[in-house]
């Protein structure tokens, strides 16, 4: 595919001079007629920077892992402010102290700030800097959140002040409201991962990726490592909670290298919760260029499997950016990107269905236009970034297993004309934006530089929504510069909008391109690193055919597959309007089914010209069809420019999300002064909370409220419900939905109708909801005690006694025909038949039962005959005493509509009354049971018509006198 420009030959040489020299590829400059435009797809210096500055990745690992050791040995000393390395570049402002970045007292602010007028998230700080030295700074992230545990990783710039770690974690107890410090462990501080067991001991370098078995509740922590003798590689290391206490496992090392012979970058790792496995993936230098390897582990990453390449052997030195995700059935995706031949570039995907044993043929899934040579506004790297985001549908809903990848696409600046304007030569002393020298997008701009103190600025016109092109493609082959777009506040040196050039490496070509967000002037500037002369060919874009996806510099794209070969148009996932940036776009899933987006994002930055960052985030209900309005999650805004950070990337190459009931975002902030770790939690799905047990009558209608709740509080949520009892009531199930707005609850409150017929006892009444696609089922349910006066006339207790291992009973009945005794000894679940009984001439029915053991309690009913069938009345429990005592046993039912029982002991048949009593002292019933005897009774009092409230039952004999309560409802 790269044949047309270069040979394989040439490739590999370029690599190899790349990896192991880290010299740049100077570009020679061409001499052109200043009327002839230029074509980025027309020259093959615009792919051959394209893949230097990829291979830059690789000097920027080694470079930190270099940098790290050398300062371990020279005892540690802090390097930051003013002058301080990044990424083995000097900030050229803060060197010469045109930028003052974020002072120690910033590091005090208030931790939330406020933010235009949507409702966020609460936005919590991962990372503890109490220790830290001011500027040290922390990106690169990912924090996970399972139920009340998680940990979060991170880039921490510490590292190089210290000399050891240059990596980040904290963990969560209270699920996500509060981080702590990792534990130390052996010679690893707090806060950095457990050191590896042997000499010489590797340090974590780079590059920290979370993932979980969420069925273990095991944590994997995975990242870039490497030692003082020459060795770098990949390691995880496995974080438990047992008891709710941080517990580090030995770390392990996935792959390693011989410096000399190979180097590991942008790894990434998943768990599976299917079947317990470990899978990891990144990016392998070697002289043959790069390479996207991968292997498992199936012990619980006690070994690893012998490294394979996944990326085509066609696409070696093209590839980089791997993700690694498991499906709901143990299916493994890694994808990544690679560099076309000419102008657009890719992303490839290979799936495994045998649990990562080996991999189905890569297929592209979309291509997309890079803007790889602009970072976005206040990035301090002369570079963009383009990797593919990967989630996977793990829910119960219907769209199970499918694939989402998310990335940045630009415009099409390849086919734009460059140049053929005319040239501008720069008029000195043009060292500050007021004397810039001024041009028209489309000449061919001309300059040099005198010094390393000399500036050349360049004004232009800028007009909104229009995307300019600058590239600096002829310059003098020592020349190391700096080229950015800044904004027309001038005010303290101005807001950095785009940034390109090389400060490390000479002759390297600079591209930026870049939207305007206002009609206004904007400046260009040429900062140095070394001296020399410059031209810069610039142009403004103008659609191509077919129609573009992106409308400017950026916008974030999603795409998506069931089967991982055909995949969906993209589409875009920002709703900003088409002239601010959107950065480092992520893509998780749900346990609601919904994929969930997010990204910088520049919009609310109008008086800096977009060059303030906030965090957005968007969802599909619909699959990846459409996309919801935007929700701000960042609860203040990070400016870039000023925003201290001792590492380089300030906001990472990517951000962090993982997905699951806990959708966890994670990204670098500069809200304190120096760059950290912000985190927010959305929750996905229902909740329900159902209402109290309750007694219901029967020919009446209840009306509950079961209290749902949606606990995402940035989307309002449709929820479906199905409502069901344990017996067949009309109406019953009952189908319907709900909407709830974000963070909020309301009733689900149906009007169930209770039949005439419905017999005296117990039910449930219990709701399942579910989101609109069937993911995050949630269930409660109600105990109903149900009453029925109409079926207890056909049937009424008179007495009940027992005493003697007897039990005697007394029915009035509303039949002549014989009736059925039933007896339970299980509180009423199983019923026994005992005998049939005839009534006799007062329609009473008598029955003693001499089956029974001292200290049980026994239920006893009526079947009455009915037209219908037999029917349940008369129904009383009984309780055989061990010994005769003076006891009142309470009242049944209670609460009650009016028939009641009562039910006591006595010790003898001396004199007795039980009387009922209300709130004003008046006696409403008397009886005298002295007569009774000795032993345990059951006196009914049926058909009272007992106003509502509150009554008093006493039992009274010898002198004593006994009460309890019961409640009369209607």
């Amino acid at each position: 595919m790269f044949s047309r420009y270069f040979s394989p030959r040439r490739l590999a040489v370029l690599a190899a001079t790349l990896l192991l020299t880290g010299a740049g590829h100077v570009v020679a400059a061409h001499a052109q007629a200043d009327d002839a435009p230029v074509y980025g797809k027309d020259s093959p210096a615009v792919k051959q920077s394209e893949i230097q500055l990829l291979f830059d990745e690789l000097r920027r690992e080694r470079a930190e892992t270099r940098e790290a050791a050398a300062r371990a040995k020279k005892g540690a000393k802090a390097h930051h402010g003013r002058g301080a390395k990044v990424d083995g570049v000097i900030d050229e402002d803060v060197a010469a102290g045109r930028l003052v970045t974020g002072a120690s007292t910033d590091r005090k602010a208030s931790e939330f700030g406020v933010n235009g007028t949507l409702v966020s998230p609460t936005n919590v700080k991962i990372n503890d800097k109490t220790t830290d030295a001011a500027g040290a700074g922390q990106a690169e992230e990912r924090a996970a959140v399972v139920g009340s545990v998680g940990i979060g990783a991170f880039n921490n710039g510490q590292g190089f002040n210290t000399g050891g770690d240059v990596q980040g974690l904290s963990y969560t107890l209270n699920g996500g409201a509060t981080w702590i410090k990792t534990p130390a462990i052996g010679a690893a501080p707090a806060g950095s991962p457990p050191h590896f067991v042997g000499s010489p001991t590797r340090t974590w370098t780079s590059d920290p990726v979370v993932s979980v078995n969420e069925k273990l509740g095991d944590f994997w922590y995975c990242g870039l490592m490497a030692n003082a003798s020459g060795f770098n590689g990949v390691g995880a290391v496995r974080a438990t909670f047992p008891g709710a206490v941080f517990t580090w496992d030995t770390p392990r090392i996935v792959v390693s290298y011989s410096n000399s012979t190979a180097s590991a970058d942008k790894e990434w790792f998943a768990a599976d919760s299917s079947n317990g496995n470990l899978y990891a993936s990144w990016t392998r230098f070697d002289a043959s260029g790069d390479h996207i390897m991968y292997s498992r582990s199936i012990n619980n990453g006690l070994t690893w499997s012998v490294e394979t390449q996944l990326s085509d052997g066609a696409d070696d030195g093209l590839v980089q950016g791997s993700r690694v995700e498991v499906g709901p059935n143990g299916e493994v995706y890694v994808c990544w990107s690679v560099l076309g031949a000419v102008d657009a570039d890719y992303f490839k995907i290979r799936k495994s269905t045998n649990g990562g044993v080996s991999f189905a043929p890569e297929v592209v899934l979309t291509s997309e236009y890079s803007n790889f040579g602009t970072g976005a506004p206040g990035f301090n790297r002369q570079r963009g970034i383009t990797f593919p985001s990967l989630g996977i549908d793990r829910s119960t809903g219907p769209n199970r297993g499918r694939q989402y990848v998310a990335f940045e696409d630009c415009v099409n600046w390849y086919d734009d004309p460059l140049g053929g304007g005319g040239s501008k030569s720069e008029v000195e002393n043009n060292g500050f934006f007021a004397n810039a020298t001024v041009f028209t997008p489309g000449q061919r701009l001309r300059g040099s530089i005198s010094s390393t103190s000399d500036l050349d600025y360049w004004a232009f016109s800028g007009t909104l929504g229009s995307t300019y092109i600058f590239w600096c493609d002829s310059l003098t082959g020592t020349l190391k510069y700096s080229m950015r777009i800044f904004c027309t506040d001038t005010t303290g040196g101005g807001t950095r909008l785009a940034g390109s050039g090389d400060l490390s490496n000479p002759g390297r070509n600079g591209f930026i391109v870049w939207t305007a967000p206002a009609t206004a002037t904007y400046y260009l500037r040429f900062a140095p690193g070394t001296a020399g002369g410059y031209r810069v060919q610039t142009g403004v874009d103008s659609p191509s055919g077919p129609p573009e996806r992106a409308r400017d510099w950026r916008d974030a794209f999603v795409t998506y597959s069931d089967d991982d070969v055909s995949w969906s148009t993209p589409t875009r996932a920002n709703d900003d309007p088409a002239y601010y940036d959107n950065w480092l776009p992520e893509v998780q899933v749900g346990c609601d089914g919904y994929p969930y987006v997010m990204w910088y994002d520049f919009r609310d930055a109008v008086a800096k010209c977009g060059g303030l960052a906030n965090i957005y985030a968007t969802r599909s209900t619909n699959g990846g069809v459409t996309w919801a309005a935007n929700q701000l999650i960042s609860t203040a805004q990070t400016n870039f420019t000023t925003a201290s950070s001792n590492i380089a990337p300030n906001m990472g190459d990517y951000n962090g999300m993982y997905g699951g009931k806990n959708i966890m975002m994670s990204w670098g902030d500069g809200r304190l002064g120096d760059v950290d770790v912000e985190g927010a939690k959305i929750v996905t799905g229902p909740g329900v909370v159902c209402p109290n047990d309750s007694t219901v009558l029967a020919n009446t209608t209840y009306t509950p409220c079961f209290n749902v709740s949606n606990p995402n509080v940035v989307f309002s949520d449709t929820y479906t419900y199905t409502i069901s009892l344990d017996r067949s009531w009309p109406g019953l199930p009952l189908i319907g939905s709900v909407t709830v707005p974000a963070g909020s609850s309301t009733c689900v409150s149906p009007a169930i109708s209770i039949p005439d017929s419905a017999a005296t006892g117990d039910v449930h009444l219990c709701i399942v909801l579910n989101c609109l696609n069937g993911g995050c089922p949630v269930r409660c349910c109600v105990t109903l005690h149900v009453l029925n006066p109409i079926t207890a006339t056909l049937a009424t207790l008179v007495d009940a006694s027992a005493d003697d291992g007897l039990v005697k009973l007394l029915w009035e009945v509303s039949t002549s025909a014989s009736v059925n005794v039933y007896r339970s000894q299980d509180g009423g679940t199983s019923w026994r038949r005992l005998a049939s009984v005839a009534p006799d001439g007062n329609h009473r029915v008598s029955y003693t039962d001499q089956a029974v053991v001292r200290g049980s309690t026994y239920g006893y009913r009526l079947g009455v005959p009915q037209p219908g069938g037999e029917v349940m009345a008369g129904q009383t429990s009984v309780t055989v005493p061990l010994t005769t005592e003076f006891a009142l046993h309470g009242v049944r039912p209670n609460p009650s509509v009016g028939s009641m029982s009562f039910a006591f002991s006595l010790t003898d048949n001396s004199p007795a009354t039980i009387e009922l009593v209300d709130l004003g002292g008046r006696r409403v019933f008397t009886r005298p049971v002295g007569s009774m005897g000795a032993g345990f009774h059951v006196v009914p009092l049926a058909n009272a018509n007992l106003p509502i409230g509150i009554y008093a039952v006493r039992l009274t004999q010898h002198g004593r006198t006994l009460s309890t309560k019961v409640t009369v409802i209607r």
